[in-house]
């Protein structure tokens, strides 16, 4: 769990089980971090979207040994467009990000999107 500028370890039941000071550069262990998208025809510019993720992985610090990112894209159905350990640099991650296309469809079924994501 990261918020704003505290790094935490958390259990199984998300419970913290202790805090890393904000002056430490990076979380002890790895972190995994699944952003879910809407991609439905409600969701309008797409290149508002490819930015709006572009940017904010740019600020991600990914890599084997520290953080790991996939994008669930969903509307009527929910698809993976990258799982973890898939890319493993930002830049990677920031180019894939420019290049997903939308999925496009009238439902947007959130909750089963956020269920296949966890």
């Amino acid at each position: 769990m990261f918020s704003t500028g505290i790094c935490a370890s958390v259990n199984d039941d998300l419970e913290p089980r202790k805090t890393i000071a904000p002056t430490e550069q990076k979380c002890q262990t790895f972190m995994d971090i699944v952003i879910v998208v809407d991609g439905s025809n409600s969701i309008y510019p797409w290149s508002e979207v490819q930015n709006f993720l572009s940017n904010i992985l740019s600020k991600f610090h990914i890599s084997s040994d520290q953080m790991q990112v996939g994008i669930l894209q969903y509307a009527e159905v929910a698809v993976h467009e990258w799982s973890l350990k898939d890319y493993q640099t930002t830049q990677e991650v920031v180019e894939a990000a420019k290049n997903i296309s939308r999925q496009e469809g009238r439902e947007t079924r959130t909750a089963y999107a956020i269920q296949m994501a966890w």
